[in-house]
């Protein structure tokens, strides 16, 4: 499919056609906690996606506030470092561009997802101008973007920073926040137009990147679009995937520009409306003039069954497996786990099944590296320090704070956490990541 197919869709024609009537004056309801990357959190009634945006924050290694405006600069010195490196064909300087660009993303592991990709490549300057050429939105072809018939090799939410940032056309970052809040507006637009009994439009899925942040969290029985494959058994498959729901989310995005002043005061659109739609994917309830406590408790049991689906699918049964106790030495009831960094982790801790996605690892690697004394925070009730582990995956993933308890051991046998102290509460010590 090309873009002209893609925008002839009627149902494309109709969503653009409501975006541009309804995202101006969108009632937000922005809720985000304190974390390292927004250290003041947000909290805040807006009205449309250009008041979404000025309350943007991701405030990355070496940035002041994190503010749009300082992050728009940032953002134009880190493609303008790439593209003139893969100019110069200087295979060391772009794996160093790519790497400022995976650091100000958050990834703090050279060990697993995009850094060992990239080092991998044996000609990286040729990597990034192939893929580059089959991303540009006007002549890109779906079918023509990942193997077999493509390029693109990997992607996962790291690489889709990089390809985006290489992009002259606004090539959209595709990442776990925009891919819930896309879906979303999409089934947004299902409900004010009375078209959920029907099935979702393959055009308009956007599938989710990890099964804690998705559009059944503002609406629980939505026809759900999926959740793509993480680690290195569903490369091929995300690979396509991924790259499909990029192209065809900068489609959109560029036509709803076109037709509308939405953020025509922006210099750069296209990324200050994905950075809008990244606020509203921390937590997509943010839409939501339901009762959200009904809406809560109903998207936890969904993300719950997605969990035990995943435990059973994405690690295979004849991984060998582990056996842990809570840090506390107190409970005898066992921590049985299997996996690693790049395909997860499945926990199985007494009756309860849980799977650690390799994107959440990234984000607590990330939001935690290299600090001391970081509490537990698994109390039940969600009551623990903001800044705790358990308050952390509550409000970023909406997983119980209890199992913090049962992923901190994991944490700490493949030392992301080098020592922990006390017994009431108990303190984390992480350790410092191998990315300067």
């Amino acid at each position: 499919m090309d873009k002209k197919t893609f925008l002839a869709d009627p149902n494309v024609q109709t969503f653009i056609a409501w975006a541009i009537k309804k995202l101006p004056d969108l009632n937000i309801h922005l809720q985000i906690g304190r974390s390292r990357f927004v250290p003041w959190g947000v909290s805040v009634n807006a009205k449309g996606i250009n008041d979404v945006l000025q309350e943007y924050m991701w405030k990355s290694t070496g940035m002041v506030s994190g503010d749009w405006s300082e992050t728009v600069s940032h953002l134009t010195t880190l493609s303008t470092q790439l593209r003139d490196a893969v100019n110069s064909k200087n295979n060391e300087a772009i794996l160093k561009a790519c790497e400022a660009i995976l650091a100000w993303g958050g990834n703090r592991n050279s060990k697993v997802g995009a850094y060992p990709f990239l080092r991998e490549q044996p000609n990286l300057s040729d990597y990034i101008l192939d893929t580059g050429n089959a991303f540009i939105l006007e002549t890109a072809d779906l079918s023509k973007l990942a193997a077999p018939n493509g390029p693109v090799g990997k992607m996962n939410a790291m690489l889709t920073k990089v390809h985006a940032l290489f992009s002259r056309d606004g090539l959209p970052i595709y990442d776990s926040r925009v891919a819930a809040a896309i879906a979303s507006l999409v089934e947004l637009w299902r409900h004010d137009t009375v078209k959920t009994s029907t099935k979702l439009p393959t055009v308009l899925s956007f599938p989710a990147t990890v099964t804690t942040r998705t559009v059944l969290n503002l609406f629980p029985n939505a026809h759900h679009p999926g959740v793509m494959p993480y680690g290195s058994a569903g490369d091929t498959i995300t690979a396509a995937q991924w790259s499909s729901a990029k192209v065809r989310l900068g489609w959109l995005m560029k036509q709803i520009l076109d037709q509308s002043n939405l953020l025509d005061k922006e210099a750069n659109r296209m990324h200050a409306f994905e950075a809008a739609l990244f606020m509203i994917g921390y937590d997509v309830t943010c839409l939501g003039d339901q009762n959200i406590s009904s809406i809560k408790s109903a998207s936890e049991k969904k993300v719950r069954q997605l969990q035990k689906t995943l435990v059973c699918t994405e690690i295979p049964n004849s991984a060998p497996t582990k056996t842990l106790y809570t840090l506390s030495g107190k409970s005898k009831t066992e921590i049985n786990y299997s996996g690693n960094l790049l395909d997860g982790f499945r926990i199985k801790w007494g009756k309860t099944k849980i799977f650690l996605e390799p994107s959440v690892l990234e984000e607590l690697v990330s939001e935690f590296e290299g600090r001391e004394k970081v509490p537990l925070g698994a109390e039940q009730n969600g009551t623990g320090p903001f800044d705790s582990l358990g308050v952390c995956l509550k409000n970023a993933h909406k997983i119980s704070p209890r199992f913090a308890s049962a992923i901190a051991p994991i944490l700490v046998q493949i030392k992301i956490i080098s020592s922990h102290t006390g017994m009431k509460p108990i303190l984390l010590n992480f350790a410092k990541s191998d990315v300067e």
